[in-house]
């Protein structure tokens, strides 16, 4: 093989098995499948502290490899000639490869894998199945300092797909008869780095029972910059110091040769990167549970109708300061409003609508017979001080498209005995915290709140009289109902 040898002073040589895109064979510009940046121009070697060795340069010397050769004619006998010269100074070999494919296709149509990575005839090869999008993916337990710095740099790394992964023999060994025998391989062992929900790790390191060797196996979409990073700046310095030792590499100054002041510092970085990483993680599991706790009632207000829609309602009323009643089931069914909200003299019954486009004006007088039934309800209770309507209305359009008030016309709008509040209203205050708004769209104008949790002034409630007290004509008003609307619960 002709070997051309290259000498970078101060730079690190790292064996890359592709073809030298500046060269005379230089591949086509990648597309979207698993060359990544590697061959494409975008890299500062020079910056990385590396100088790259491509396919038909010598090796044998080089202190790492990234995307390895499989076929001898392309970057196998350069990624044998590395490891053997490893193996000659009595080095561990550093090898890095991708797993995966960008449209998600099997390539062989009679494996059950999606890609692989081929480690050898006698080694088997490392297998993947391509993971759900969405899926998380978390740090394996007692890794060293080198690999969780690599785990959490890839954890990261902007969203893509992640692959499962699995050792798996190499072949199938047949008897004189055509009979299997049995498989050759798989050995070594694979140690994940990073793992899915399941604890199938999605990053890993293969290592060999023959060969002192880490080779790490990372996802399609890996930003290689970062990898070279890691690899010079922590791998290296770990597995390989000769190396940078050999090339008196810029920056690198043996651990046992460092001041005082540069080992503080150092340390004090690897302790800022943990501390961002627990931080982070904590910060990610209080999103989590804030997601959780949020959805139903977001779900509820926008999209929800009947029970759905009226749970979301009752856990609103609540969370601003009132004390709620499910009157279906204090009642042993629908026999009036949906709920009953009680804050310190004030007891308001509500009911709650949904409507897929704009709300029939019949719906109050749906609230308007349950005032007049109560008091035969429920007579050893105070009568009710107040009523609320909410509505879910225009279902059918996006939130953000639906109006914030439910009743638009002036002749009506100004006869309403109650307030009519909009559920995607009602929703904007919950996101917002804005208690004493909910508070005073709920309550009557001059009904006083408990006096040590009065309301602050809030936007009065999107339908309802201004200046005529609501008591004073809750039995004057009279509505035909509206039979396409859906009554909540």
């Amino acid at each position: 093989m002709a070997t051309v040898t290259r000498v970078a002073e101060g730079l690190i040589p790292v064996l890359v098995g592709l073809r030298d895109p500046a060269g005379p064979d230089a591949p086509p510009s990648p597309g979207a499948q698993e060359r990544s940046r590697l061959d494409g121009g975008g890299i500062n070697w020079t910056a990385l502290g590396a100088d790259p060795r491509w396919v038909g340069m010598e090796s044998s010397d080089c202190a790492a490899a990234l995307h390895p050769g499989i076929y001898h004619s392309d970057g196998a006998r350069e990624r044998d000639r590395y490891i053997a010269g490893a193996a000659r100074r009595g080095e561990t070999a550093v090898l890095v490869s991708v797993i995966g494919n960008a449209d998600g296709t099997r390539r062989n149509i009679f494996s059950t894998y999606d890609a692989s990575v081929s480690l050898s005839l006698e080694s088997g090869s490392v297998c993947g199945r391509r993971l759900p999008q969405g899926a998380a993916v978390g740090l394996a337990d007692d890794l060293n300092r080198t690999d969780r710095d690599l785990g959490l740099r890839l954890k990261n790394r902007p969203p893509g797909a992640w692959w499962s992964l699995k050792l798996e023999a190499s072949e199938v060994v047949f008897d004189g008869s055509g009979g299997p025998l049995g498989a050759v391989g798989p050995d070594g062992n694979l140690a994940p780095i990073l793992a899915d929900g399941l604890g199938d790790p999605v990053v890993a390191v293969w290592t060999s029972p023959e060969l002192d060797l880490r080779w790490y196996v990372v996802p399609l979409g890996t930003d290689w910059p970062t990898v070279i990073d890691w690899l010079v700046q922590q791998a290296l310095p770990a597995y390989v110091p000769g190396a940078q030792r050999r090339v008196r590499s810029r920056g690198h100054v043996d651990e046992d040769l460092q001041t005082a002041q540069e080992t503080a510092t150092r340390l004090a970085i690897t302790e800022l990167r943990e501390r961002y990483e627990q931080d982070k993680e904590a910060l990610e599991q209080q999103l989590r549970s804030a997601t959780e706790e949020a959805t139903p009632v977001r779900d509820g207000l926008l999209h929800g109708t009947g029970g759905e829609l009226a749970d979301a309602v009752r856990t609103v009323l609540t969370a601003a300061g009132f004390e709620v009643h499910d009157l279906d089931v204090e009642l042993g069914g629908p026999k009036s409003a949906d709920l009953l909200a009680v804050r310190g003299t004030s007891r308001c019954l509500i009911e709650v609508k949904s409507a897929s486009g704009n709300a029939g004006e019949g719906l109050v007088g749906d609230l308007q017979r349950h005032i007049s039934t109560w008091p035969g309800l429920r007579p050893a209770l105070q009568p009710v001080t107040q009523a609320a309507l909410v509505v879910s209305h225009q279902c059918r359009r996006p939130p953000r498209e639906r109006s914030s008030q439910v009743y638009t016309r002036p002749e009506f709008v100004s006869a309403l005995p109650f307030p009519v509040i909009s559920a995607r209203q009602l929703f904007d205050w919950w996101r917002a915290a804005d208690w004493p708004a909910i508070r005073n769209a709920i309550t009557a104008p001059g009904t006083q709140d408990p006096p040590d949790s009065a309301p602050a002034p809030g936007p009065r409630p999107q339908n309802g009289p201004v200046t005529e007290p609501r008591r004073s004509r809750l039995l004057r008003w009279r509505a035909k109902p509206d039979a396409g609307a859906e009554k909540a619960g």
